[in-house]
């Protein structure tokens, strides 16, 4: 049955539009009813999936009719707060006939104002929403959906990893990009090289790539004499080529873990109206773009669909590679009682979203299903930025997390940085941009809580450890995004899920800095019960991607040794003689003291290990 409210629209061009392309663009709309003096149009520009840089619009009708244009920033539509700005022309004088043309210019149509940009985030079936309301109604309704698909731009750069920096034989992963991040099809050979500390460059290989992408599997790295660094370059072209990336096989000294970087907080279209991208989208890009070994789809727990979660299971078995990628089943919960989001972690298979009003309801439900599972708070020191828009009664987003509710058992790790800043601490600096209120990782710690660190993007695109700049703007001064290190012998689905649980992770803001911290035999995350000790051997070595500025050390919450190094890689051992077990204890031990590592780049990038405890082994009275 045909509808009679539907209006017909034409946008033009409007098949392919070039990722950031800047012109002038037409909406042609034919009301399917007359519109009169008082009526509203109003265009929805898509701006969580497609976000349009609308340098200037206007409205005109084949009538005489004046209409207002305005832009609305920011916007209610329904009661549903939105991030960005709508467009809206109000009939003020005369009346538009049913089917008669009214067109939309976006752009420099008055040859005074500026041109429009084009979405920079490649899409298939991207949307812009047109809504009508009439004088005589408070609300608006939806009289059609435009779709275009956005495709990328020419490629502009590359991209090149080794599935892990430490590995003797790790796949090489690599991939074609525009200057926003969207993979682009390249018909040129990609060489692939290294270069050591001594400056001597060696040739590694010359591949092809299908779809933007290739991998090398178990490529046997030459010697160096190290640090080594990788890069990419096409092929005649050295103006395309990849940011350097350090590898060191071997890295970690005698321990022999290895370190794989992934992601474990990003959204799909799986967050439904609030996220894009398929998941095998994301995984495909968490590989050949980001580098990642692991990657965790976590979204919106009350938007995912049944369908979706049955098409995602059966993603993340076919994607799993052991030895080289491993998904992990995962999605960011919340509830109406809930301070704070928190990731939840399923090892293996997931039949169906577990859901609970507390967090200790949820547990509760996980462990009565029989899954091994653990939860991770989320941007703990934040609240919702469009709090402003709405009453406190009528907020349904976090707030800033409530610390009284953690337990070790279930939450092994804790988010210290994303692109909203650092958790780290509750007054601002290195990073923190909005105070703790006793929910920073410094209170948790404090209050004898046993947690290790975790990075994550929060992206709502599907690009995992990237953040693009056309994201939902959460991106702060200098902190680019948040990706997770775990320390492993190998990446498969038991040992990624022993590291987490364990605590075996470092995070950083996105930069692939390698970081082995310890103190005597243990590594970071690990926790040692000890009858008596007041000494103790700290060991660190890192390698950054650009110049080490800051090395901090922290016991207890206060700085315990700082370094400025100025290099690219710093490596320390000295003796901490003076331990200090006052802090309280959660799981019934006399005291503990803990100690991790803050290291800073001249670019701003950051890495944060996991902490190392020592507990008393001595009950409390």
């Amino acid at each position: 049955m045909e509808n009679k409210n539907y209006w017909k629209t034409e946008l033009s061009p409007s098949s392919s539009i070039r990722a950031g392309a800047r012109g002038i663009w037409t909406l042609d709309m034919y009301p399917a009813r007359d519109l009169k003096a008082g009526d509203i149009i109003r265009i929805n520009p898509d701006y969580l999936r497609a976000k349009w840089d609308i340098g200037e619009f206007f409205f005109t009708t084949a009538e005489d009719c004046a209409i207002e244009h305005r832009r609305i920033y920011p916007s209610m539509t329904n009661g549903v707060a939105s991030l960005d700005y709508v467009l809206e022309g109000k009939i003020t004088d005369g009346c538009i006939k049913k089917g008669e043309l009214v067109r939309l210019y976006l752009g420099n149509y008055s040859c005074t104002g500026k041109d429009t940009f084009a979405p920079k985030l490649a899409v298939t079936d991207a949307q812009m929403k047109l809504l009508f309301k009439k004088s005589s109604t408070e609300t608006f309704e939806t009289v059609a959906e435009i779709h275009f698909d956005i495709i990328p731009a020419e490629t502009a750069k590359l991209s090149v990893h080794f599935s892990s920096p430490t590995e003797e034989c790790p796949d090489i992963c690599i991939s074609s990009l525009d200057i926003y991040g969207n993979i682009t099809d390249c018909d040129k050979n990609v060489i692939v090289f290294a270069k050591d500390n001594a400056g001597k460059k060696v040739r590694l290989a010359a591949v092809s790539l299908e779809n933007g992408k290739a991998c090398i599997p178990k490529f046997k790295i030459p010697s160096f004499e190290l640090p080594a660094f990788l890069y990419a370059e096409l092929e005649k072209d050295e103006n395309i080529a990849s940011e350097k990336v350090p590898f060191w096989p071997g890295f970690a000294g005698g321990t022999g873990y290895n370190i794989y970087f992934g992601e474990m907080h990003l959204h799909s279209s799986g967050s439904h109206n609030d996220g894009m991208n398929s998941p095998e989208f994301v995984y495909d890009y968490a590989r050949y773009v980001s580098g990642m070994a692991f990657c965790g789809i976590t979204d919106h727990v009350g938007m995912i669909q049944k369908d979706f979660w049955l098409h995602q299971r059966k993603t993340a078995k076919q994607y799993y590679r052991a030895g080289s990628f491993v998904p992990i089943l995962g999605y960011e919960w919340d509830s109406d009682s809930q301070k704070g989001h928190t990731g939840v972690f399923v090892k293996g298979d997931l039949k169906e979203i577990v859901k609970g009003d507390s967090i200790k309801e949820l547990w509760q439900k996980l462990e009565q299903e029989g899954y091994a599972f653990f939860t991770r708070p989320n941007h703990v020191n934040t609240v919702a930025e469009h709090l402003p828009l709405l009453p406190i009664e009528k907020l349904r987003a976090w707030k800033n997390y409530d610390w009284s509710q953690h337990d070790d058992r279930y939450q092994p790790l804790v988010e210290i940085v994303n692109p909203r800043g650092s958790s780290e601490k509750e007054e601002f600096g290195h990073g923190v941009l909005r105070k703790g209120y006793g929910s920073s990782i410094a209170s948790a710690l404090g209050k004898g809580f046993h947690i290790g660190f975790c990075g994550g993007s929060d992206d709502h695109t599907g690009r995992p450890g990237r953040t693009p700049e056309s994201n939902w703007i959460i991106k702060k001064g200098d902190l680019h995004t948040g990706i997770t290190a775990v320390l492993v012998k190998k990446i498969d689905k038991d040992s990624l899920w022993d590291a987490l649980t364990n605590r075996q992770t470092y995070a950083t803001t996105g930069a692939k800095i390698l970081l082995d911290f310890r103190l005597d035999e243990l590594i970071a995350g690990e926790k040692k019960a000890v009858k008596d000790k007041n000494k103790t051997v700290i060991h660190m070595h890192v390698v950054g991607t650009d110049i080490i500025t800051n090395i901090a050390v922290i016991r207890n919450g206060e700085i315990l040794r700082e370094y400025t190094p100025n290099l690219f890689v710093f490596e320390k051992t000295f003796n901490d003689n003076d331990m200090d077990f006052s802090l309280p204890c959660s799981d019934g031990y006399a005291g503990h003291t803990y100690y991790y590592v803050r290291v800073t780049q001249r670019d701003g990038h950051r890495a944060w290990s996991s902490p190392i405890f020592y507990c008393r082994n001595q009950k409390a009275v």
